[in-house]
């Protein structure tokens, strides 16, 4: 089984709660073609997401061999989501609810990292971050990190014309949950933050994750898909980035 029905096989394992996760389903995908690519034997690696919600990656991570774990402080107090613990006994999933940057784990203790849409929530603790990824990942140990496209076509052309180029303000005025980026990076950023922590840098790929196909009938929706057109030569401007580097 590829790694899409797997992770397909993880939603439904997971329903209904993971229902409130199916916007995520292309950014899971694209996470597992990576990790794919540069783990391609995942039999008893030791694996951790962080941020890693309901553990739908994780689980994903698990039916293909790999010893996965995640961490989430948010999961429980912020959303209230309920059965979830009893879900997580039931399928066997590992996850401990806690800041990353608190929970005491080993050093040299894990054979990747992965962070999906987490980079740009933090409160000025990168250094902290990625410090704490190289601590904690073995000598060749991969780190893969995916966060939004500060410098994307589409937040480019809304900055030209006076736009901000973050989502709706009432959305994030009105929001009671923790909401909204705190700083988006360039590709380049991420890359230089990464050697400051001493991870070689292996790749930094641009990738369009958050264009939906129901755009195509919306004209309020057209700057977006212009912008996609672009970024589909120039993948600099693409929605997503990817950092891969290793210890």
């Amino acid at each position: 089984m590829n790694s899409k029905n797997i992770l397909k096989q993880s939603y439904l394992e997971l329903a209904p709660l993971s229902d409130g996760w199916r916007k995520e389903f292309r950014l899971h995908e694209k996470t597992l073609n990576l990790i794919n690519e540069y783990m391609p034997s995942l039999a008893n690696k030791r694996i951790l997401d962080i941020g890693c919600g309901l553990g739908i990656l994780v689980r994903a991570l698990s039916k293909l061999g790999a010893r996965a774990e995640g961490v989430d402080k948010h999961i429980l107090d912020e959303w209230g989501i309920n059965g979830v613990k009893e879900l997580w006994r039931e399928k066997e999933i590992k996850i401990s609810i806690n800041d990353f940057l608190l929970e005491p784990y080993d050093a040299d203790s894990f054979d990747m990292i992965i962070s999906e849409d987490v980079f740009e929530h933090l409160k000025y603790t990168q250094k902290e971050f990625m410090d704490k990824i190289y601590k904690l990942l073995r000598p060749g140990g991969i780190m893969i990190l995916a966060t939004p496209n500060l410098a994307s076509f589409l937040k480019r052309a809304r900055m030209l014309f006076g736009k901000s180029p973050y989502w709706d303000l009432k959305d994030f005025f009105l929001n009671k949950q923790p909401y909204g980026h705190i700083r988006e990076f360039t590709g380049f950023e991420l890359g230089q933050m990464a050697k400051l922590s001493n991870l070689e840098v292996m790749d930094v790929k641009h990738y369009n994750i958050y264009i939906k196909s129901r755009w195509f009938g919306m004209p309020k929706k057209y700057p977006g898909l212009l912008s996609f057109l672009f970024s589909s030569i120039f993948s600099s401007g693409r929605d997503a980035v990817y950092l891969i580097a290793k210890k």
